[in-house]
């Protein structure tokens, strides 16, 4: 179709439809952080409390903010799953903000041609 400032009309409806064909499924994403920690046990005479290189763990926990409030839950054996699921989050926004460019550019172009065939029509 046309070439404009905001650019190939034909090849921005591609993109966004390849970016939505890309999205993940929403039961298969986690908005939060996965985070390690090794941490001293509750034992009195465990080597952890002296000795630094000692620490339990890896433990790994989630990291989500629920109600303005950051909230850190263990997640035990589930950890591969939820950075993953945390991964594929950060795709999905990143393809989401990545389609609303490429909507915003889709408007302004319509918006350009819909002024120039009112100055042809008059």
């Amino acid at each position: 179709m046309t070439q404009n400032k905001w650019g190939n009309k034909e090849e921005l409806i591609k993109e966004r439809q390849e970016l939505i064909k890309g999205m993940p499924r929403w039961k298969d994403i986690l908005r939060g952080s996965v985070l390690t920690y090794f941490l001293p046990c509750g034992k009195s005479g465990c080597r952890c409390k002296t000795d630094k290189d000692s620490l339990h763990g890896p433990y790994y926990y989630i990291s989500v903010s629920q109600k303005g409030k950051t909230r850190m839950y263990l997640l035990g054996r589930k950890r591969k799953e939820a950075v993953y699921a945390t991964v594929r989050y950060n795709d999905m926004m990143k393809r989401i903000y990545r389609i609303c460019e490429i909507n915003l550019r889709l408007l302004l172009a319509r918006k350009e041609e819909d002024e120039r065939k009112e100055k042809e029509e008059d």
